[in-house]
């Protein structure tokens, strides 16, 4: 007795579409295990960064100064400060921009801020302003930002961006601000200001 064609498919196309529904759950399950894998992973690095914030918190210097006299030597010390850093931990400079912004003066060259008060505590400190792109390891990366943020020059972060490239590099952006001020304005500090050069 021959079997019947359609008796044949009747049993083929269920056993496909068996065969095809167990490859697609397979292959969710499979996904969704390496996502949560990922998820993991993050949620460890998370509490490890957390936990150096915590230790670099406690290790903080006892004094911060916020900005350094002006001098023609203040970008290339700076500049060379940085290099250390990164040759240090292993970072990468990929790109760089840098512009200046002085407080207490407009376009127009008039105050812009609008208490009195801190216009005149301002006026004169410059803020440096740069952009900077830099690669290497994620741990070496974070050791990078680390040391920039326990400085005891005070260094502003902001605008940062984590990023990977075709090659599966680890990048970074971010903008870092230093501030800059007159050299009598600089060496003053609450202890030794005198009456006379108060303003």
């Amino acid at each position: 007795m021959r079997p019947e064609p359609y008796r044949i498919l009747g049993w083929i196309v269920p056993a496909i579409c068996f065969a095809i529904a167990t490859f697609i759950i397979f292959s969710k399950h499979a996904a969704f295990t390496a996502k949560q894998s990922e998820l993991d992973s993050a949620s460890l690095k998370l509490q490890s960064a957390r936990t150096r914030k915590t230790e670099l918190d406690q290790k903080l210097p006892d004094q911060w100064y916020a900005s350094v006299p002006a001098n023609s030597n203040e970008e290339t010390q700076f500049l060379n400060d940085l290099r250390e850093r990164m040759h240090s931990t292993g970072v990468v400079l990929m790109q760089w921009t840098s512009k200046v912004q002085s407080y207490g003066v407009n376009a127009n060259g008039q105050p812009d801020l609008a208490g009195g008060e801190n216009a005149a505590l301002l006026k004169g400190i410059t803020r440096v302003d740069c952009d900077l792109t830099v690669g290497g390891e994620y741990s070496a990366l974070r050791q990078f930002i680390a040391g920039l943020t326990s400085s005891d020059r005070l260094f502003a972060l902001h605008n940062i961006n984590w990023n990977r490239s075709d090659k599966s590099a680890n990048q970074l952006t971010f903008s870092l601000s230093r501030y800059v001020a007159p050299e009598a304005r600089a060496a003053q500090t609450p202890k030794t200001q005198t009456e006379a050069s108060m303003p």
